[in-house]
C-alpha cells in the first residue's frame, strides 16, 4: 500500500514548483532588461542569465528530500563526477563564448590596411569597429553602449567636443591628464599604454572620427564615474575656462560680456540679463528661470533668429566653449536663484 504522507508531500512539491518558475522566468525578464539598460556587452548578459538559472537550480535542490547518507567511497566518487561534469560545463561555456578569439585575431591581423578616410558615415561606422577591434568597450561606455566602470563614459562626459589633438593626447599618452573620479592608484593604471603602437596612422583618424560623434546638445557635460559625476557647473576649472570665454579671453571675436555685461548687467539694448530669473524671451516664449542647460548652449551656438544673438558655431566658437560658458553662466550669475524665488 502506497505511503499516503510521501504522495503528498510530493504532490505539494509539485504545486511548488510552478511558483519557482514564474520567479525563475520574472527574474531573467529583469536581469536581461537591467544589463542591456546598463549598456552591457552581450557576453556579459549572458552570463548574469546564466547565473540567476544557476541560483534557480541550486534552491530546486534545497528543497529536494533527503539523501540517504553514503559510504565515504561512493561520496567521493559523486564529488569527483560533481567536479568533472562542473569542468565540463565551464569549459563548453568558455569555447562557446570566448573572450579572446584566435580566429577573430588573426582574421584582424591579416586583414588588408585600409587606403584612404572613408567620408561621413562610413567613417564613423569604420572608427567604431576600430574602438571594438580594440576592446574600448570593455571599460568605456558611449552612446552604443559598453561599460563605465573602469574608465570615463565617453558620451555623457561628451569626447567629442574636445579638439581632436587632446583627444588623442589620451590615448596614447592615458598617464598625462587623469579623468576627475578616476585618481585611485588601480583606475590610473586601467588604461593601456600601448594604444600609441597598436592605433596608428589611418585607424587613429578613424576611431578619433567616431569619438567626436560622442557630445550632445541636451546635456551639460560632467565629470566623474557614473553615479558619482558632476556638471561643469559644479568644477572650478570648467567654471574659470568659462569665465575665460565669456569675456573674450579665448577669442576675441567672440565676447559675451560685450553685449551681456561682465557683471551680467546688459550693455547692449535687448541683451538677456543672465541675473535676472524673470527676464522672458520673447523667442523662446518663457522666462530665464525656465531655461535649460540645453536651451542656453543652443541659443550660443546656433543664434537666435532676428535677435544680435549669432550662431557663434559658425564664427569658430567650439562646443567645448560654448558648454564652458553657460557652466559660468549658470555657477557665477544663476546658482543663487533659488535662494530668491
Amino acid at each position: 500500500m502506497p505511503d499516503i504522507k510521501s504522495e503528498e508531500k510530493s504532490l505539494l512539491r509539485k504545486i511548488g514548483l510552478l511558483p519557482k518558475i514564474i520567479g525563475l522566468v520574472i527574474g531573467l525578464i529583469i536581469t536581461y532588461w537591467v544589463t542591456k539598460k546598463a549598456g552591457f556587452p552581450m557576453m556579459f548578459v549572458k552570463m548574469y542569465l546564466a547565473f540567476v538559472l544557476a541560483c534557480f537550480i541550486f534552491f530546486i535542490l534545497l528543497d529536494l528530500p533527503d539523501m540517504k547518507p553514503l559510504t565515504p567511497s561512493r561520496a567521493n566518487r559523486n564529488l569527483l563526477l560533481t567536479f568533472i561534469i562542473g569542468s565540463l560545463i565551464y569549459t563548453a561555456a568558455g569555447v562557446l563564448h570566448p573572450q579572446y578569439n584566435p580566429l577573430f585575431e588573426i582574421e584582424k591581423i591579416n586583414q588588408l590596411p585600409r587606403k584612404e578616410l572613408p567620408a561621413g558615415p562610413e567613417a564613423i561606422e569604420a572608427g567604431f569597429e576600430v574602438y571594438q577591434e580594440n576592446k574600448c568597450q570593455n571599460c568605456h561606455k558611449t552612446n552604443r553602449g559598453g561599460s563605465s566602470d573602469r574608465g570615463p563614459d565617453l558620451y555623457i562626459t561628451q569626447t567629442g567636443i574636445f579638439p581632436p589633438e587632446w583627444v588623442k593626447e589620451q590615448i596614447i599618452e592615458p598617464r598625462k591628464i587623469i579623468h576627475p573620479g578616476f585618481e585611485d592608484p588601480k583606475a590610473k593604471k586601467a588604461m593601456p599604454t600601448y594604444f600609441g603602437d597598436d592605433i596608428e596612422g589611418l585607424e587613429m583618424d578613424l576611431l578619433l572620427t567616431f569619438l567626436a560623434t560622442q557630445y550632445n546638445d541636451k546635456e551639460m557635460p560632467v565629470m566623474g564615474k557614473t553615479g558619482e559625476t558632476k556638471k561643469w557647473s559644479e568644477i572650478p576649472e570648467r567654471v574659470a575656462y568659462g569665465k575665460k570665454v565669456y569675456e573674450g579671453e579665448i577669442n576675441e571675436e567672440i565676447n559675451c560680456s560685450v553685449c551681456h555685461g561682465k557683471d551680467a548687467v546688459p550693455i547692449m539694448e535687448g541683451a538677456g540679463e543672465f541675473k535676472n530669473p524673470d527676464y522672458f524671451s520673447k523667442k523662446l516664449k518663457k522666462p530665464f528661470r525656465e531655461f535649460s542647460d540645453s536651451d542656453i548652449v543652443t541659443s550660443i551656438l546656433y543664434g537666435v533668429e532676428e535677435t544680435a544673438m549669432g550662431a557663434w558655431l559658425e564664427e569658430g566658437l567650439t562646443r567645448e566653449q560654448a558648454w564652458a560658458a553657460v557652466a559660468y553662466i549658470r555657477d557665477a550669475f544663476q546658482k543663487d536663484w533659488a535662494k530668491t524665488d
